[in-house]
């Protein structure tokens, strides 16, 4: 009996195989993806301390400093990661305290309430222990910061830079907690410079100075995703 040989092709045979692997390699991505995020959003919690107008005269009479208080502050921070080490940030912060001098402002006030909104675009530089579960950094931005003192008194809106570190510390791929510290100075005049005017055209303070500095730490939940 004549018969005819059939030729098997490994390929064929092989194929099921093949689909097996691929399927499991799309797996092993999509797990790979869960661990990774590109975006952050962080509520903050703080306190602000430092901030005072140096040489500060009122009327032409020399009064002495008038400092910023210190105080609590909250904010938001939301990033987005473009590397694994870099990481473009907007952040906000706000804080609600008091101008305070020796010599009493107008209608023989010794403080004034003063809230103060910075708003800042800036750059994390992130580096980790090696288990990616904590991540330190170096920060920096640039932005504005706006003093707004009482109804009656027009608020200043200032050109200002921060300079920062911190750590986040991850449970897991999705929720941390971040820490930081930043120098927040903010720019005046080089000049005399009269600020915080009442609408009537009398002003609270004459700066002569460059820059007011502030200290700010925070913290808070990130959610990450």
């Amino acid at each position: 009996m004549f018969r005819v040989p059939i030729e098997r092709r490994p390929g064929l045979s092989a194929f099921p195989n093949r689909v097996a692997a691929i399927v499991l390699l799309l797996f092993a991505t999509a797990a790979s993806a869960q661990d990774t995020h590109r975006f952050e959003i962080t509520p903050l919690f703080g306190y602000r301390f430092g901030g005072s107008f140096d040489d500060v005269s009122r009327g032409g009479v020399a009064s002495g400093p008038v400092e910023i208080g210190d105080s609590e502050s909250f904010g938001l921070s939301a990033g987005v990661l473009f590397t694994p080490d870099s990481e473009l940030e907007l952040i906000w912060s706000h804080q609600d305290t008091s101008l305070r001098s020796a010599v009493p402002f107008d209608a023989g006030r010794s403080t004034l309430d003063l809230a103060i909104d910075t708003f800042h675009v800036g750059g994390l530089y992130l580096f980790s222990d090696g288990t990616e579960r904590v991540r330190g950094f170096f920060s920096f931005g640039a932005g504005l910061t706006r003093f707004d003192p009482p109804a009656g008194y027009v608020s200043e809106n200032r050109l200002s830079f921060s300079v920062g570190i911190g750590a986040k510390f991850f449970a897991t791929p999705r929720l941390g907690v971040r820490v930081h510290a930043r120098l927040i100075p903010t720019y005046f005049s080089s000049g005399d410079e009269a600020v915080f005017c009442s609408l009537p055209g009398s002003c609270v303070v004459t700066v002569n100075g460059d820059f007011v500095y502030q200290t700010e730490a925070a913290a808070g939940l990130v959610f990450a995703f």
